[in-house]
């Protein structure tokens, strides 16, 4: 006589398809479509306007989508920010194409586009541990981002 045995179950859920977020952060990979400046912009704008079409998928990809969200804004406002530095900069220290500042002085407007590629590489790591965790199912939010939309 054999007793009847439960089927064996997974040691923890994994969200299905689709409901992990995963698409909400890889778009930040659009960011480095060869156009400067505009590709980098619209990517946090194209990663803030999945959010509202992940709300229904389940709380993982929602928070997912969020948090992606939240750095996607965080990093358009930051290269608009920069990058504006950099050009308000450079037309003060210029004057009719010629340079009226100190060599010193002149280097200025490659403060903030240095930071901006500082950015733009902390842009290529937060995406790619983004996608990753999200592809696992679990939620990541990185700390640094601004919190635009909370929960």
């Amino acid at each position: 006589m054999t007793t009847p045995t439960d089927p064996p179950r997974q040691p923890y859920q994994i969200p299905p398809p689709g409901q992990k977020g995963t698409a909400a952060w890889a778009l930040g990979f659009l960011a480095y479509v060869p156009i400067p400046i505009i590709a980098q912009i619209m990517t946090g704008l194209v990663m803030a306007g999945v959010y509202p079409t992940q709300k229904t998928r389940g709380p993982i990809a929602h928070a997912n989508a969020r948090n992606a969200a939240n750095w996607g804004l965080t990093y358009s406002i930051l290269t608009a920010v920069f990058v504006g530095l950099a050009i308000i900069f450079a037309a003060l220290l210029t004057n009719g194409g010629t340079t009226t500042a100190s060599a010193g002085a002149a280097a200025l407007p490659l403060i903030p586009l240095a930071l901006w590629v500082l950015l733009s590489i902390l842009h290529v790591i937060v995406t790619v541990i983004g996608t990753v965790k999200a592809s696992r199912g679990t939620v990541f939010r990185f700390p640094l981002a601004i919190r635009f939309i909370s929960e």
